[in-house]
């Protein structure tokens, strides 16, 4: 599965013209924390959703220092995708060349749903992204875990990090008590990245994962 094959082409960008309300709100409804702003069709820069806090709801988009974005070739596959996502923890990727030539943008809810896809996930399943010592790592360890909790194991994916001593690990759970799994990667020494869900947005995952790490006080 292919960049080509999971970016929005005809997404709509917002404009420097644009207000901080706009930006919020196209941002909320599309369940992302970055978005690309361009101007005569070429790309200046992504938005972040921390850019808008204790600003003027009706200010221009013109005030806001953009950020680079991170680029991905059509034909890049969909582990260097969820690679430049976690490793640069980002939640949107432009995808075309560095020369500013835009094709589309891949926004981390996209990258989800194809994983789920590729996972064959179904409703009420959760995708864990832990980070493991690339030499801790065995699929038999991490099956030995879930057999301990109260959460089904379906799927895993590797996924190779830019530290060569780490490693991600996608993993696609069913569960009841998902604080129980949760709590069983971290008695081992598993870091947990994100809780995801299909259709949720980023900050309710982030709050859930925040409850459970401080339940757990870790």
């Amino acid at each position: 599965m292919t960049a080509r094959q999971i970016m929005d082409s005809t997404f709509v960008a917002l404009q420097l013209k644009d207000s901080i309300k706009v930006a919020r709100s196209l941002m909320h409804e599309l369940k992302t924390s970055e978005y690309p702003v361009m101007q005569a069709g070429q790309l200046l820069g992504f938005l972040h959703v921390q850019d808008l806090e204790d600003r003027d709801q009706e200010e221009s988009l013109k005030s806001i220092k953009l950020h680079e974005p991170e680029w991905v070739t059509e034909e890049e596959g969909i582990r260097s995708i969820w690679a430049k996502l976690l490793d640069r923890q980002i939640s949107c990727l432009a995808v075309g060349s560095s020369a500013k030539k835009l094709s589309g943008i891949i926004r981390r809810p996209d990258v989800l749903k194809y994983t789920q896809m590729w996972l064959g996930s179904g409703n009420g399943h959760h995708l864990l992204i832990l980070k493991i010592r690339k030499k801790e790592f065995t699929l038999a360890n991490i099956m030995g875990i879930s057999q301990d909790t109260e959460c089904r194991l379906l799927g895993l994916i590797s996924i190779e990090s830019e530290d060569e001593e780490q490693l991600f690990l996608l993993v696609d759970v069913v569960c009841e008590n998902l604080q129980s799994i949760v709590s069983a990667f971290i008695r081992y020494g598993i870091e947990i990245e994100q809780i995801q869900q299909e259709g949720e947005d980023e900050d309710l995952l982030t709050d859930r994962l925040d409850m459970l790490m401080n339940y757990l006080n870790v």
